[in-house]
């Protein structure tokens, strides 16, 4: 009972409070359609309005970070990299703003002739090397292709790499095939295999999910109390920073925001530094 008490009151905490769903207009019957007998078609009964509005309003609701937090720890989520708001960062000066400004053509692809910035800026943005800057460049998600390829390589290089010294020397690589080829004298394709994907150490099994961690419970608490992030969304991209004021760290004078909206950009960091 208490259980569903804490999911109760964090749902209706967050809708209440959230801008997207506090200061929604509320559904209004528009002007009664005419009648068309032509068309061969009805008006939308009040049923199906409702459930329209019912869908939007859960669509809103999902894109809220409180309800991404709740719904992931009624999953099981242990509150991992990538679960509940604990996504990737967004940035003003991604894929789409240098799209808009080199891509000529709008077919998705910026070349080095569409680039009129420095030569090494081009090959810096071109992450795959492959010659022309797309958004897969920009993508940094585990899910991504180059960052599978570089954690597949990084492992690959650590069973080459016996000195740990960020180099593979001939010495290390001819190791790594007398290893593979023995007493044959060449390495075969299972050879290679069985090299760079060798078996996995027997372990204890891990244990179950939630079972080493945290509660439901608590992590719900941990939601309510602040302890895992606010309930209160910050500004969002192109968003003006609410004004705040705090001590220096010397405790000598207090410092405001909006006084330093005519200077240099200000940069605020947030997070956990004990």
């Amino acid at each position: 009972m208490r259980l569903f008490t804490i999911i109760f009151l964090a749902g209706v905490f967050t809708a209440l409070t959230h801008p997207a769903i506090a200061d929604e207009p509320r559904l209004q019957p528009g002007p009664k359609p005419e009648s068309r007998p032509d068309e061969g078609t009805l008006p939308p009964s009040p049923i199906a309005l409702v459930r329209s509005a019912w869908q939007k309003s859960l669509a809103r609701a999902n894109q809220i970070e409180g309800v991404q937090m709740v719904t992931a720890v009624l999953a099981g989520s242990d509150m991992g990299p990538g679960e509940g708001w604990f996504h990737a960062g967004q940035s003003r000066y991604g894929w789409p703003w240098l799209a808009e400004r080199y891509d000529q053509n709008r077919d998705g692809v910026i070349t080095a002739d569409e680039f009129s910035g420095p030569a090494a800026m081009f090959e810096r943005l071109d992450r795959d090397k492959s010659g022309e800057i797309k958004a897969d460049d920009f993508d940094w998600s585990d899910a991504a292709p180059f960052i599978r390829q570089q954690g597949q390589a990084g492992q690959w290089f650590a069973r080459f790499d016996k000195s740990s010294n960020g180099r593979i020397t001939p010495d290390e690589w001819q190791q790594f095939f007398e290893k593979l080829a023995g007493e044959k004298g060449y390495v075969s394709r299972e050879d290679l295999r069985m090299g760079l994907f060798p078996p996995a150490p027997k372990t204890t099994a891990p244990p179950a999910p939630g079972q080493d961690g945290p509660s439901r419970e608590t992590l719900l608490l941990g939601i309510l109390s602040g302890e895992l992030g606010s309930l209160f969304e910050g500004p969002r991209i192109d968003q003006q920073a609410p004004d705040f004021e705090l001590e220096s760290q010397d405790h000598k004078q207090r410092i405001r925001l909006s006084s330093y909206h005519d200077e240099k950009p200000v940069v605020l960091v947030f997070g956990s530094f004990t």
